[in-house]
């Protein structure tokens, strides 16, 4: 690994949020080539905390053990916080993304209780909280599209590899929150980031951290504890490669929390060799030295690594047995599974989706169609009904019809026909004349005495 000098990295260090050089682009600007020396690391990670305040300090030190208290929320200091944030907003001249939303829903913009997120994440500091806001909206659009600019990501909004890396499980929120109550957020380093696109890994990041913060005021308030386990060793050719954790990778993905309405109370690092040294480098000084004084090491086997994550109020119980094994990847698709049953309950409805749930309904041919679980569970709700249906006037038979619809809808789930890479959500109309026709094939093979699936 070359080495680099503390000049080079010292250009590269993010910047004060005060400063004229803090844009809405928050990976603008050049990457290392390489990571640095621990030694240059630990200088320049050295002079930034002793640039640090002893308020600042004991801000941290309280942030760690959970000792901090929220910022009090009176009705008149909200309102006031508020106007101060819009007035904030109108004095940048890097806004583009966040107008734009504002033109497409000016009320989804404006959402008090959304621009608190953001106030609450920054501790009420308008100015920061600004930055951020509109940095939200410029990631958003790079991310996700002008399309999805005004409104709030879903799981209908993910791409099947984005979506392919959150149900394994590597990002989630542990079951047990902290000593002091608050939300711990698990991230699990391994070898199956290298099959991962960058822009997949963000669009995660994002999905997954504004999941979090809408959960709960109390998150938004008293912030989120991180615990980045790095769980096997990476290889020996780092930084060109290492698991599919590029330099580049590791220096925007931590980035992508500047964007994001999460206040990171604390991170820890954890892991069970030294190997890892260089991209943990790497994260620290990638990081804003708000989060960087917040950071605690842990290295050593599982169980030493607990015990010292129990030191700081991290409950051991709460991780799963095998990192990254089959019993986190189940309770994360679960989790998830259930999350987006919510979203489509309570957001409004996709005309596209990219990726369908398990109990919609597909529309087309092939063993991948007819073998989707909302495929089969549509054929046992006919078989359950067809005696039903056939005892039932022609001329009612469409409430059956109607019925079977309606459960599917019910449940979650949509009818779906292809269109390109994605998913077309059909009208009622289309969705009848499917079923309709499904009780038609199946009273055939009925009388066929057949009994294999329709």
């Amino acid at each position: 690994m070359s080495q680099g000098s503390k000049d080079s990295f010292q250009d590269l260090l993010p910047v004060d949020v005060d400063s004229s050089e803090a844009t809405a682009h928050v990976f603008a600007g050049p990457i290392p080539r390489t990571a640095p020396e621990p030694d240059v690391a630990d200088s320049l990670i050295s002079r930034a905390m002793a640039a640090c305040s002893i308020k600042v300090l004991e801000e941290a030190y309280d942030d760690i053990h959970g000792t901090a208290q929220a910022v009090e929320e009176t009705p008149s200091f909200v309102e006031k916080s508020l106007e101060e944030l819009e007035l904030q907003i109108r004095m940048r001249k890097d806004s583009e993304a966040y107008l734009l939303a504002k033109e497409m829903d000016s009320s989804y913009v404006e959402n008090p209780e959304f621009r608190l997120m953001f106030l609450r994440t920054d501790r009420f500091n308008v100015k920061a909280a600004a930055l951020r806001i509109v940095r939200h909206f410029q990631a958003k659009l790079d991310l996700f599209g002008k399309e999805a600019l005004a409104r709030d990501i879903t799981q209908d909004d993910l791409d099947k590899e984005t979506m392919g890396s959150l149900y394994q499980g590597l990002v989630r929120i542990l079951r047990t929150p902290d000593r002091s109550g608050r939300a711990v957020a698990l991230w699990i380093v391994d070898g199956t980031h290298a099959q991962l696109s960058l822009n997949a890994k963000l669009r995660r990041t994002f999905y997954s951290a504004m999941v979090a913060a809408a959960s709960s005021p109390e998150t938004q308030k008293r912030g989120l504890v991180g615990v980045i386990y790095f769980l096997k060793k990476p290889q020996p050719s780092f930084p060109a490669a290492s698991g599919g954790l590029s330099v580049e990778a590791m220096w925007k993905h931590p980035k992508s929390m500047e964007n994001l309405p999460i206040h990171v109370a604390a991170m820890h690092f954890c892991n069970d060799s030294g190997a890892w040294s260089p991209m943990q480098t790497l994260i620290k000084l990638t990081l804003n030295v708000f989060t960087r004084i917040r950071i605690r090491s842990h290295c050593g086997s599982f169980d030493e690594i607990r015990a010292g994550l129990q030191s700081y109020g991290i409950q051991p119980s709460s991780f799963p047995v095998e990192l990254g094994g089959e019993e986190t990847r189940e309770k994360q698709r679960q989790w998830l599974e259930g999350q987006r049953r919510i979203e489509r309950q309570t957001k409004p409805p996709r005309d596209r989706i990219l990726v369908p749930f398990r109990f919609d309904v597909l529309f087309g041919k092939g063993s991948g169609v007819q073998n989707h679980f909302g495929n089969v569970k549509l054929r046992e709700l006919i078989a359950d009904c067809m005696k039903t249906y056939e005892k039932t006037d022609v001329g009612e038979k469409y409430l059956v019809v109607q019925a079977i619809v309606n459960t599917v809808k019910q449940s979650s789930g949509r009818f779906l026909k292809p269109d390109d890479d994605s998913w077309i959500v059909v009208d009622d109309a289309a969705a009848e004349k499917k079923v309709a026709a499904q009780f038609r094939t199946r009273r055939t093979l009925n009388k066929n005495g057949a009994n294999n699936d329709l």
